[in-house]
């Protein structure tokens, strides 16, 4: 699932634990875990079975808009990290 919203998104990607940071097309970004049950603390390796969630502050285009950021969530179900990095890395802006 992709989601985005600016200022921020109306809606939360549920009861998922924040296990670190990557970066995604230059911007820092926040990984979270799902993991069982929810509630415990989620580690990197439970996101492997119960998906990740990956969220940045896209930058706006330089010009052309007026909006400063858009938040980006990526949500996934089946895929390795490096799969999701991989998806992340292909969204392009649209201008």
């Amino acid at each position: 699932m992709i989601g985005e919203g600016y200022p921020f998104q109306c809606s939360d990607f549920g009861d998922a634990g924040r296990v670190g940071t990557r970066t995604v097309n230059g911007v820092a970004a926040r990984v979270f875990a799902y993991c069982e049950p929810p509630g415990r603390k989620c580690t990197f390796a439970d996101g492997v079975k119960h998906g990740y969630v990956l969220q940045w502050n896209q930058p706006a285009p330089k010009t052309g808009t007026r909006h400063k950021r858009t938040l980006v969530t990526l949500i996934s179900s089946k895929l390795t990290f490096a799969e999701l990095l991989r998806v992340a890395a292909g969204l392009k802006q649209v201008p």
